[in-house]
């Protein structure tokens, strides 16, 4: 009687408990994306490209496309 009751719970809490994982997984993502972007922009920002219009109109396509 009180497995079912457990099951029962863990039945309802299944959508919330889901939500809180994937709301965790994008937390680490975002916070290991902020850190690889910090590195990158101190090793490469005086070896910037020039902005070209060929860069430019790629940059409009990947834009619109997404």
């Amino acid at each position: 009687m009180a497995m079912q009751r457990f099951c029962n719970a863990m039945h309802g809490m299944k959508a919330p408990l889901i939500m809180v994982v994937v709301q965790t997984a994008f937390a680490g993502v975002n916070i290991l994306y902020k850190l690889v972007a910090n590195d990158a922009l101190i090793f490469e920002r005086k070896n910037r490209p020039k902005l070209t219009w060929k860069v430019l109109v790629q940059a409009f396509f990947c834009g619109l496309f997404g």
